[in-house]
């Protein structure tokens, strides 16, 4: 086996190893952002909570609370 072949099989090595920490660090990164959004929803969904932010925020309900 010669030495380019053998550099060749530990830069691969090393390249699928950059590669499934990428993707494995963005799945995470994608389950944390589903989490994120299902949490939102659930403040969001409060109905004193989405008047306060309207109330706030919109000019047609400012001043309503």
């Amino acid at each position: 086996m010669c030495f380019r072949h053998i550099h060749a099989t530990i830069v691969e090595s090393e390249v699928q190893n950059v590669l499934a920490t990428n993707i494995a660090h963005v799945v995470d990164i994608a389950k944390e952002k589903a989490q994120y959004d299902t949490e939102v929803k659930n403040v969001l969904s409060d109905k004193y909570i989405l008047a306060w932010i309207m109330s706030r925020v919109t000019e047609e309900f400012r001043g309503r609370l």
